[in-house]
């Protein structure tokens, strides 16, 4: 297997005296809470802790010592890692040397798309009279007694009229209002529908003409997040807990994918911002808080309050730098 361009595998090896220090640290920690039958909490001899409870002292240890270890070690290297790094192995010696090995995970080499080359096919949005003339005849049919509405050899022409007076009971002034209405109804969706068209096509692209390792550890939390929310639509479906597990074992691989690739386009869309030097401006992210504290009928300091608090800002910030990339885009593949 090809080593993957973002991960480093590092080997630390920590000498006896390092280690003999912090394995007495761990003797005065476990000393403070290990029981034992004929003395009072704390006062367990050292002697004996060193003696009958040597594995639960080394558990101790490397559970304080390693993380510290593992991001000293990183900053010493000069290593400019994108996730803490992960503790793969760990051994310790009779002489209470230990020797660890590190994955680090650091940003991937990408061969970038030649985005510039990029064509983008808008679909049409335009709603024609006939759609708006079908979505009416809709509600002529509730005019129609029960039993008759689905009838298949229903004819337009046979259909009740509709009045300026009937439309009212769906909340309508007149007519030529719920055509309007109608209409706008079916632009915006028509409009939705192009905008994810569009939205799929630059992911296309963009995957299909780049070339990238990433991060398994990102993709697999990232498999876990969307297994977690795809789960919950389906328990909100009515699913039960045997249908769901069954639904997610067929979907699995499909979700892996996806999650990588969701990854992969992150990595991306950061390497298209550095090299043309995109990034939000405190002016347009404060536009887009606005539009979500207005959605979430909040006033725009709760709405940055709410964020910090929750640690979410710095990832409301990204996705604003991420967007204004994706209108370049579009505009490079419209024209």
């Amino acid at each position: 297997m090809s080593k993957s361009t973002c991960e480093l595998h590092l080997e630390v090896k920590v000498p006896s005296e390092e280690g003999k220090a912090e394995f007495e640290k761990a003797l005065r920690r476990v000393q403070k809470v290990i029981k034992l039958r004929g003395f009072r909490p704390g006062k367990v001899p050292i002697d004996i802790i060193r003696k009958r409870f040597k594995n639960e002292v080394i558990k101790d240890m490397l559970r304080h010592f390693l993380p510290n270890l593992a991001i000293n070690e990183v900053e010493k290297r000069n290593i400019s890692a994108i996730d803490l790094p992960i503790i793969e192995d760990v051994n310790v010696n009779d002489d209470l040397s230990i020797d660890v090995k590190l994955l680090v995970y650091v940003w991937p080499k990408i061969k970038l798309a030649n985005y510039k080359k990029l064509k983008l096919k808008r679909k049409d949005s335009a709603v024609k009279d006939e759609e708006i003339e079908k979505a009416l005849n809709e509600y002529r049919k509730m005019l129609l007694p029960e039993d008759k509405r689905n009838d298949p050899n229903l004819k337009p022409e046979e259909l009740p009229e509709l009045t300026d007076e009937v439309v009212k009971k769906w909340g309508y002034d007149s007519v030529s209002q719920m055509r309007e209405q109608i209409k706008k109804n079916l632009e915006r969706a028509r409009e939705s529908e192009a905008k994810r068209d569009i939205d799929r096509q630059i992911r296309e692209f963009l995957l299909k003409h780049s070339s990238l390792d990433v991060p398994k550890a990102w993709v697999d939390r990232q498999f876990e997040s969307k297994l977690r929310s795809f789960a919950s639509t389906l328990s909100q479906m009515g699913m039960s807990e045997e249908q769901i597990r069954q639904i997610l074992e067929q979907r699995k691989e499909d979700i892996l994918k996806s999650a990588e690739d969701d990854v992969k386009l992150f990595f991306i869309i950061e390497e298209i911002a550095n090299k043309e030097g995109i990034e939000a401006s405190e002016e347009e992210i404060e536009v887009e808080l606005e539009k979500m504290a207005k959605q979430y009928g909040l006033d725009t300091d709760k709405m940055k309050s709410y964020l910090k608090q929750n640690k979410k800002w710095d990832d409301f910030c990204l996705d604003v730098d991420h967007d204004k990339v994706w209108n370049y885009l579009i505009n490079i593949g419209i024209k």
